[in-house]
């Protein structure tokens, strides 16, 4: 807690009364600017990979702010990371219904949904975060490898119609490279 400060020179001009008030809500204000919680601590804590701490702060930030979206877009990402998904997607789902400017709650709906195997919901979201923030490069890329997987599946679904579909088959070749990308394999 920071100390109240001075108030002596009041006593000049003011009546004892209101120098009270004065020192009061000067209290108040230095009490409550000791517990807000900044942005910039989050990322601090982001940064240095303290999700648990992060976690802490954001949940702080939200008890006296529920509608931050920045505090409820870094739970989301933070809930991701433990694990627990579903809440993450809820969040998502909730920050692109109040704030579909933002292109970021768009772009992370859009990996979770991925995730899941919900091809065409990543797609959407992707298309969304890039129309509300067309030079967003993290959503076009996001959006490439769920067109790409869209092409896998297409490819495969021309081969078992017709097996000797050999163009089809010479495509789905060529795009398993980056089809392995994707999963993380050299």
């Amino acid at each position: 807690m920071h100390p109240a400060p001075s108030f002596a020179f009041l006593g000049l001009f003011c009546t004892r009364a209101l120098a009270r008030v004065l020192v009061g809500v000067a209290c108040l204000v230095g009490c409550w600017s000791a517990w807000a919680v900044d942005h910039n601590d989050v990322q601090k804590l982001l940064r240095q990979a303290k999700d648990k701490e992060a976690l802490a702060l954001v949940e702080t930030a939200l008890a006296t702010k529920p509608r931050d979206p920045q505090m409820r877009f870094w739970k989301g990402m933070l809930l991701d990371r433990q694990g627990q998904r579903d809440a993450a997607l809820q969040i998502y789902r909730d920050l692109v219904q109040e704030f579909p400017e933002l292109p970021e709650p768009h772009n992370n709906l859009g990996v979770i949904l991925a995730a899941k195997g919900d091809i065409d919901g990543a797609k959407a979201a992707f298309e969304m975060a890039i129309r509300t923030n067309p030079s967003y490069a993290i959503a076009h890329e996001n959006l490439g490898d769920v067109l790409m997987q869209l092409a896998r599946q297409s490819y495969q679904q021309a081969l078992s119609l017709d097996p000797k579909l050999g163009s089809a088959a010479r495509k789905l070749e060529q795009l398993q490279p980056a089809l392995k990308l994707l999963q993380g394999q050299p």
